[in-house]
C-alpha cells in the first residue's frame, strides 16, 4: 500500500495494489519515477520492498504503470529479489546517456542496493516484460479517506504467459 496526497487539494489517498500470494508480505520504503516519453509510452513507480524492518518480509521490486496523470495505477509487477533477507535499502531509476544505444528502453535501468549482501544489483527496464493489467475500485474508508483497490483483470495481457489468477507464474525475469 501507499498513501499519496494529492497536490491540488491535499487530501489523502490510500493505494492498495495487491500482489501475488507468494509477496504477501510487501514492505515498501524507497521509490523512484520514471516519466512517460516518445520512446516509453508508460509513467512508472519503481517501488522496493524489503525485509529490513520486517523478517518476514520478501525483498522485491514493485513496478507500477501509472495513467499520464499518475494517479490511476494501470498494471502491476512483482519481482522477488535473487538475494532474499539481504536488507535490500534503496532503488534509482537510471537513464544513462550511452553511446551506441540509440533507442531509450536500452540506455534505462533501475539499480537496487543490497546492505546485508553488499551488492548493488541492476536490472534494465527493457528486460520487464510481463506486467499484470489492472482494475481499480474507489471506496471510502469510515474516515473520509478515498482508498483505491488494483485487482487483476479478467483479460490480463501477459504476452502468452501462462496465468494464475491473474499473475504470470513460469517465467523468471
Amino acid at each position: 500500500s501507499l498513501v499519496r496526497i494529492d497536490p491540488r487539494t491535499s487530501e489523502l489517498v490510500l493505494y492498495e495494489f495487491g500482489g501475488p500470494v507468494w509477496a504477501s508480505k510487501l514492505r515498501l520504503i524507497h521509490l523512484a519515477f520514471s516519466a512517460r516519453s516518445t520512446e516509453d509510452w508508460h509513467n512508472r513507480i519503481y517501488a522496493l520492498a524489503s525485509d529490513l524492518l520486517d523478517d518476514e518480509a520478501v525483498n522485491a521490486v514493485v513496478i507500477l504503470l501509472m495513467d499520464d496523470d499518475w494517479n490511476v495505477c494501470t498494471g502491476r509487477r512483482v519481482i522477488p529479489l535473487t538475494t532474499q533477507d539481504c536488507a535490500c535499502h534503496r532503488i534509482a531509476f537510471v537513464d544513462a546517456d550511452v553511446p551506441g544505444l540509440e533507442f531509450l528502453l536500452d540506455r534505462r535501468s533501475i539499480v537496487i542496493s543490497e546492505l546485508a549482501s553488499s551488492k548493488l544489483l541492476q536490472m534494465k527496464v527493457r528486460n520487464i516484460l510481463d506486467i499484470v493489467r489492472l482494475n481499480e475500485t474507489t471506496t471510502t474508508d469510515a474516515d473520509g479517506f478515498e482508498v483505491r483497490t488494483y485487482s487483476p483483470t479478467n483479460n490480463t495481457e501477459t504476452s502468452g504467459m501462462a496465468t494464475q489468477n491473474g499473475e504470470v507464474v513460469g517465467r523468471a525475469c
